[in-house]
């Protein structure tokens, strides 16, 4: 039954912060957290061992930052690659458009809700294309007219360079 919930890794050099997301993660029936990384050399090492389905990546760690992780998950093309969400009390432009630039998924900034933090784990992979037999498709458990709406959307906000912490970005 494992096998079927959504694979997730932190990485966070705060060990509480830590705790407190795998904690609100694992009541979560549709979720499982399958590695805890504390810097982003860590979190290299155990996306490449576990092969998690989402990689939530502090944007401030020692030894190898969040960026650093985008960075090198870019290079190599033979890694795993992740849904990568990356949280940080960071809100910067520069930082927020290097993110997405290196292909982040979703930047959140700290403090955030952990119930949107799982709502957006969700339609992260509900967006991500499966690929099967070759064939990409898109998973498409419920059909929703609004979630369709909200993902046109953003994607239009992305492409025009609107950074994703300005006010009323998320509507």
């Amino acid at each position: 039954m494992n096998q079927n919930k959504i694979k997730v890794l932190l990485a966070d050099d705060n060990k509480d912060f830590c705790d407190l997301i795998a904690n609100h993660l694992s009541k979560q029936d549709d979720m499982t957290v399958v590695a805890v990384a504390v810097d982003g050399i860590d979190a290299m090492n155990k996306i490449r061992d576990t092969e998690p389905d989402v990689a939530i990546i502090d944007g401030i760690m020692p030894r190898l930052d969040g960026i650093g992780v985008l960075e090198r998950l870019q290079k190599n093309s033979d890694i795993h690659q992740p849904v990568t969400i990356i949280l940080s009390a960071l809100s910067q432009d520069k930082v927020v458009q290097k993110a997405m630039d290196l292909g982040v998924s979703y930047y959140m900034v700290k403090p955030f809700d952990m119930d949107a933090l799982t709502q957006r784990i969700r339609q992260l992979l509900q967006e991500r294309p499966m690929i099967k037999s070759g064939i990409p498709s898109f998973s498409q458990t419920q059909p929703n007219v609004a979630y369709d709406l909200e993902t046109k959307v953003t994607n239009i906000l992305h492409e025009i360079g609107v950074p994703a912490h300005i006010r009323g970005y998320h509507y």
